[in-house]
């Protein structure tokens, strides 16, 4: 079989994946918090070709390239301030800590509300936790206040405090619905937290949409390879093996 299908394949192959990260970190642009995928190529072993006849050597052919990796780009989006009480944006390395069904998980989409027992929540209705893995009450009617720190006070009684957690930056993964799943340092997080702010997503669209155009001319250009390739056989087999 002609080596340059399997290579301009295995482009498309990878080119179909980019397109999939980049519509994905497209469809979150405008999520609070959300954290966008990078991806990572490479390519398959080189074969190193020489001359069958005298033996000196021609040179490297690549034989394909592959994703190598996907991985959440962890740099800080913007805060944006709307004033709400319970819109919270971290500066730093920190997450919230959110007590999902499944475990803990944690975001930095800060949109909390309270539900009916007067936990803070997230949109989704998991509690936000403190720094010991409890949810945070808020009683009585006073004017609810964040402190940088995360401390939460209403009507200046402390009703607790927001816990921010360090993960390990190669542990994050993206579970949906802006959560993640991570593993915890265990050394405090340096980040702070800005009361009636949301983080902004960290995509810049242009970069994405000119990422996108440019996969596109690279799967159509491995397309085009292709066919050049499969004209050449049926060629050969059709045309030059009738002289």
């Amino acid at each position: 079989m002609e080596r340059g299908l399997y290579i301009a394949a295995s482009g498309m192959l990878a080119a179909e994946i980019r397109q999939d990260v980049i519509a994905n970190n497209l469809a979150n642009a405008t999520n609070p918090g959300f954290k966008g995928d990078k991806l990572v190529q490479q390519a398959f072993g080189d074969l190193l070709l020489s001359n069958t006849q005298t033996g000196n050597l021609i040179g490297p052919l690549s034989v394909g390239t592959q994703v190598k990796t996907i991985s959440v780009d962890l740099s800080n989006g913007g805060p944006q301030f709307d004033g709400r009480p319970l819109d919270l944006a971290v500066t730093g390395d920190g997450w919230f800590a959110v007590g999902a069904s499944g475990g803990t998980t944690y975001t930095r989409n800060g949109a909390f509300t309270t539900n009916a027992s007067g936990q803070i929540v997230t949109a989704q209705g998991d509690p936000v936790l403190d720094a010991k893995g409890k949810p945070i009450t808020i009683t009585g009617t006073g004017q609810v206040s964040i402190a940088r720190d995360g401390t939460v006070s209403v009507g200046g009684a402390v009703a607790g405090k927001i816990g921010l957690v360090a993960l390990t930056p190669s542990s994050v993964t993206h579970l949906g619905m802006n959560q993640y799943a991570g593993t915890p340092t265990g050394k405090p997080a340096s980040g702070s937290i800005a009361q009636g702010a949301l983080e902004s997503s960290n995509i810049n669209t242009v970069t994405e949409m000119v990422s996108l155009i440019q996969n596109m001319r690279e799967f159509e250009a491995d397309q085009k390879a292709m066919r050049a390739l499969d004209d050449t056989i049926d060629k050969a087999v059709n045309q030059v093996g009738r002289v």
